[in-house]
């Protein structure tokens, strides 16, 4: 797990926030990635619901997204491999 992750993570806990698959916003996130090929991302996911909910600024998930994609860019492929489950509140998922 990234030091961003555990950050999303603690914030999200403090707060209650959970990813919201229910919303339109996040059913048509989902689908345009799959479309796309792209693995969909449920710390992304976080970030934007702690957003949307106004937990964090606009601004404040601008620099989680810029940390955690640079902590993805500069792990090796066995780090984010071996990532452990992570429970973002709607399932463990990795």
């Amino acid at each position: 797990m990234t030091p961003t992750v555990q950050k999303v993570l603690e914030i999200a806990e403090k707060h209650g926030v959970t990813i919201d698959r229910e919303s339109y916003a996040a059913y048509l996130s989902r689908e345009i990635c799959r479309i796309e090929g792209i693995d969909g991302d449920d710390t992304l996911e976080l970030i934007a619901s702690l957003a949307k909910q106004g937990v964090i600024s606009k601004d404040e998930g601008y620099r989680l997204v810029i940390d955690y994609s640079s902590e993805l860019r500069s792990a090796s492929p066995a780090e984010t491999d071996d990532q452990q489950e992570i429970d973002y509140g709607v399932g463990s998922v990795r």
